[in-house]
This record gives structure tokens, C-alpha cells and sequence, in this order.
């Protein structure tokens, strides 16, 4: 199986190429918006980076490589700046997947496309697969039209919703709360976090073998991608990090989300019912608990200093 995975150098990625579970059998080519050191994409096929907007070029690497799956990981991901900058995360969040869409459509190829928590509002939670969409920002509204666009394409598709994901990104990559917030807990420096405001975050290496798997099942349809977790306050979840990282004496402050003036407003619990990921496909991901240790004993991928 051939894939082109956008977005190769985010956190998902990053997972996802590195778990590769038989590099024989499954190709991977890689794209990113910007470009990163060679050296940390030897595992794939070919890397090479580019602006999104630069179809062109993508026409060129499906005539090359002639994939089997697209999976589009690559978005404008920072709320606060799709709110500011709307122009541009529509040219990243909308109007390039629309391209691929119409580009699996034409090519018949299988597509996999990234949403997010953001396309619901934050007051019915849980939330699954068939609840409505109503976002608060532009960022989620965006990403509800790219969602549409996908559902609507008459061949095989998957849409995966994760909800916040964290672990080791890459040095340059975007930060996660876990690798945001750690190294500040390390140094037991004063934080205040949010604790009325709700998620049940998913390992990232959860998200890249659920991902392989509904490859090789040959899944198709939509999945809400949450943890363990019933829902949990970042606080919460930061006290639990901080714990298995052997750094509880941390002074962790909890206070309102409405203390951090954001461009964007921001749903207050959009934590989700993972039925179908675990009764259908039959993966039962970890709690922020079992993530957290997860990453303390992968800390070969951290370029963090984190201890013993």
C-alpha cells in the first residue's frame, strides 16, 4: 500500500510514520508546510515540503507515486490564528482539502481526513459520530464545511475527530500541553491551569494504531478519537502528568478558562463517547494516566530533558 500522509511533521505524523508496523508493505511519502531537516524523515519514502496551496505540485507527486490512500493531516491547527488570519485557514483548512477530495474522487483513491473537537459546541457532550455540529469559532466552522465536503465523497473515505492529542513532537513541531506544560513542572515553576473546561485527550501513538488499523481492517466511515478519560480539566490532567513524571510537588493552580483572554472562543466540554471506536473497531485507548507513562517510558523520542 502506498500512502501520502500531508502534515508529516506534526505530532500524528510523526507517530504514525515511526509505528509503520511493515515498511515492506506500506510506502509512505510525506509532506509539510514548511520545511524540516531531512534526517528526521528517513523512515519515509520521500519527504519534501511545501505550501499547501501549491496544488500543482501535489498533481505531480500523485502522477508520481500514484498512492493508494491520501491522509491529510496537515491544517492550520492554532484556534486563536485561524480567527485572526481567516483568509489563510481557509486556503489551508478548506479549500486544500476540498482539492483532495476532488482529487480521490477523480483518482478513486482511499481518503483520510483529520477534523476535530472543535466542529462542536461544547454543551452536549459526549459527543459521538451523529451529534450535530455547531462550533463557536471560525477554526471549527472551517473544519465542519472541510467535514462535509469529505462525507460527501462518493468513494471510500475515513474521518477521524481526534480530540487533543499529545506526546513527544518533534523539536520544531507544534507543542502539546503535556510537552508545553512538562518541562515547567520539571522545574516545579508556578502554573495556572484551567479546571472547568473539558476533554478526554488520546495518547498520539493511540491515534497512530488506530489509524493503521482501520488501514488494514479496511474501515471506512467516521470515528470520534478520544482517551480513556470520561473528561477531564487540564488541571486535572496536568496533576496526573506531573505524578507519573515524579514531579507532584509541582505548584499546579487551578482557575477559569475565562482568566486567559483568547482571540477565539473556545468550547467548555467537548469531551467524546468512544462506543463506536471500542465496540466496532475494538481498540480501547489509554487514560491520560496510562498516556503519560506511555511517554515516560518512550522518552527516546523527547528532546526534553527529563530526567532519570
Amino acid at each position: 500500500m502506498k500512502i501520502l500522509f500531508t502534515g508529516v511533521s506534526g505530532l500524528l505524523g510523526r507517530y504514525f510514520f515511526e509505528m509503520n508496523p511493515d515498511p515492506s508493505n506500506y510506502k509512505i511519502v510525506g509532506t509539510s508546510r514548511n520545511e524540516w531537516p531531512q534526517n528526521c524523515f528517513e523512515l519515509l519514502s520521500h519527504y519534501e515540503a511545501g505550501p499547501f496551496e501549491k496544488v500543482d505540485r501535489y498533481r505531480m507527486l500523485f502522477d508520481e507515486f500514484r498512492p493508494d490512500v491520501i491522509v491529510n493531516a496537515g491544517s492550520e491547527g492554532n484556534v486563536d490564528a485561524a480567527q485572526l488570519n481567516p483568509e489563510i485557514a481557509k486556503r489551508v483548512n478548506y479549500e486544500f482539502p476540498l482539492f483532495l477530495v476532488e482529487e480521490a474522487r477523480r483518482r478513486r483513491l482511499k481518503l483520510v481526513h483529520f477534523s476535530s473537537n472543535a466542529v462542536y459546541d461544547g454543551e452536549h457532550a459526549p459527543y459521538s459520530e451523529s451529534s450535530p455540529m455547531h462550533p463557536v469559532n471560525y477554526y471549527g466552522s472551517i473544519k465542519k464545511r472541510a467535514d462535509e465536503e469529505v462525507r460527501n465523497l462518493d468513494g471510500d473515505w475515513i474521518l477521524l475527530r481526534p480530540i487533543v492529542a499529545y506526546g513527544w513532537n518533534f523539536p520544531f513541531g507544534r507543542k502539546n500541553p503535556v510537552s508545553q506544560f512538562l518541562p515547567l513542572m520539571l522545574q516545579r515553576k508556578s502554573l495556572r491551569l484551567v479546571d472547568d473546561q473539558f476533554e478526554n485527550p488520546i495518547y498520539a501513538g493511540d491515534v497512530a494504531r488506530i489509524l493503521w488499523k482501520c488501514l488494514a481492517d479496511e474501515f471506512c466511515g467516521e470515528l470520534n478519537v478520544g482517551g480513556g478519560d470520561g473528561g477531564i480539566s487540564r488541571f486535572d490532567w496536568m496533576k496526573t502528568v506531573a505524578e507519573v513524571f515524579g514531579c507532584a510537588d509541582a505548584p499546579l493552580e487551578p482557575t477559569s478558562r475565562l482568566t486567559f483572554p483568547m482571540a477565539a472562543p473556545r468550547p467548555r466540554d467537548t469531551h467524546y463517547d468512544i462506543g463506536k471506536l471500542v465496540n466496532f473497531l475494538g481498540y480501547v485507548p489509554l487514560t491520560v494516566r496510562q498516556g503519560a507513562q506511555a511517554m515516560l517510558d518512550d522518552r527516546q523520542r523527547s528532546h526534553l530533558s527529563i530526567g532519570a
